[in-house]
């Protein structure tokens, strides 16, 4: 996940796991997000000049979230989802993916 300064000017932003999250959704449902079950609550506050990029990695297991997560989700099955990162309220565009095989 890469967090761009896309204004004008410097700006301060929490690029720490805490600010940031990806979701996967299939059909508009909830398959998994990185701030369920163990959300961090770690911050890493960063000053951006403009057109200044932070990296962020965050892995999916292929799993979907379990209901009270109690234990290991199911992997996901075949089919189309979407993907959003989020960086505390500046969420990106639904990126299309497809899960062709499963485990």
């Amino acid at each position: 996940m890469t967090i761009e300064n896309i204004g004008s000017f410097a700006c301060t932003r929490d690029v720490g796991p805490k600010a940031n999250a990806l979701i996967i959704t299939t059909g508009g449902y909830p398959v998994w997000s990185s701030d369920d079950c163990n959300a961090s609550v770690a911050t890493k506050e960063s000053v951006l000049k403009p057109g200044e990029r932070f990296a962020s990695s965050i892995t999916w297991d292929g799993r979907a979230t379990p209901q009270n997560c109690s234990n290991q989700g199911a992997f996901a099955k075949a089919g189309s989802y979407e993907l959003v990162g989020a960086n505390e309220t500046a969420k990106s565009e639904q990126t299309p993916f497809a899960i062709t095989s499963t485990r």
